[in-house]
């Protein structure tokens, strides 16, 4: 599941980094700009609100951007809130949102070509790794 292994890399690089597992706050929560929004209110709501909120999906992420703002919150400046997939949103939201690209087009045409392979009968199909690339925007404070 590439949610899951989302959060394993984001678990992964806070240990990496000499952090505690049990320091990240981590809210889990179903698709939608609304779902997101709650998300962030919870995280926010915490004794020791983060700084920066790395969201799942792009979707998520705009819901905790309409939040923030509705809570008084400035993104960039009080909390920085990125997303995951690059989907066209994101360049539209104010301010943009910080993502991970996905190549869902290239992502689409394997899956399609794997299928093809699986209905003609090809059982030897393999597990594709396409590149990602991170696109800095608005959403994501100067270090």
């Amino acid at each position: 599941d590439r949610a899951a292994e989302r959060l394993t890399g984001i678990r992964d690089s806070w240990v990496a980094n000499g952090f505690d597992l049990d320091d990240l706050p981590i809210v889990q929560t179903p698709y939608g700009t609304d779902n997101g929004a709650d998300a962030f209110e919870a995280l926010m709501k915490s004794e020791t609100p983060p700084s920066v909120v790395m969201c799942g999906n792009d979707v998520l992420a705009a819901g905790a951007m309409l939040r923030a703002r509705q809570l008084g919150y400035s993104v960039p400046d009080d909390v920085s809130i990125t997303g995951f997939d690059d989907i066209e949103l994101a360049q539209h939201l104010s301010p943009t949102l910080t993502t991970v690209h996905v190549p869902h087009r290239e992502m689409g045409g394997t899956a399609a070509r794997e299928l093809v392979k699986l209905i003609d009968g090809n059982a030897n199909t393999v597990r594709r790794q396409l590149n990602v690339s991170i696109v800095m925007r608005e959403s994501l404070a100067a270090v």
